[in-house]
């Protein structure tokens, strides 16, 4: 396995210089800088992640975490596009998505706690579950980088992404109710999953009731 040695001797610069082209440093010759890159590509050298990491404090990983464990994850053909989605965006930008999928909620809130607080990652892509806005406050009070999906809290007023779930459940309910049918269930996971996003579908629907 090459090291940053051979590639400097191999382009005739000094380690110190490789470095530089690997940090995408802008005080190096173009020249020169082509010279590492095809030094790099010849001997097929690739810098150890870990310590690149920690002498620059960046990881390049953006972790995942969703709760109640891989089945929910990889039998939901909704799960299943929202990681391919985030994954595409990160390799796109050269970042690297870490998927963690715990078994319950309780373990998911450690897991989410861990990974952002010992800097495993570089930030979070997390789920509005119960329990979470203790810790969705604390990162933003500490400035940790993160996005849920849904909202942590009644009053969070960025970091998440949201669908229009009132709307959702208006133009459902007011569909079915056109096609004559008024007893009509609501069916959905359980309450402690995106809870806030499920009672306001649950308001778009009694509007539509309202206005029939």
């Amino acid at each position: 396995m090459a090291t940053i040695y051979d590639v400097a001797k191999k382009a005739g610069v000094s380690p110190k210089t490789v470095s530089r082209v690997i940090n995408g440093s802008r005080h190096v010759r173009e020249e020169t800088k082509n010279k590492v890159l095809e030094a790099i590509r010849l001997l097929d050298y690739y810098p150890h992640a870990i310590a690149k990491s920690l002498k620059n404090k960046i990881t390049r990983n953006v972790g995942y975490v969703v709760p109640y464990g891989s089945d929910f994850v990889f039998r939901d053909p909704g799960q299943l596009e929202q990681l391919k989605g985030a994954h595409n965006i990160l390799t796109g930008e050269d970042y690297n998505l870490i998927l963690s999928v715990p078994n319950s909620g309780r373990e998911a809130l450690f897991e989410v706690n861990r990974l952002l607080k010992h800097r495993e990652v570089d930030g979070l892509i997390l789920y509005a579950m119960e329990g979470v806005e203790p810790l969705a406050k604390d990162f933003e009070e500490k400035g940790l980088p993160y996005v849920s999906l849904g909202k942590c809290y009644p009053e969070q007023e960025y970091n998440f992404v949201e669908i229009d779930a009132p709307s959702g459940g208006y133009l459902a309910t007011k569909y079915l109710l056109g096609l004559g049918h008024r007893w009509i269930g609501f069916m959905t996971e359980p309450v402690r999953f995106l809870a806030p996003a499920k009672e306001s579908m649950i308001v778009g629907c009694m509007k539509a009731y309202e206005e029939a």
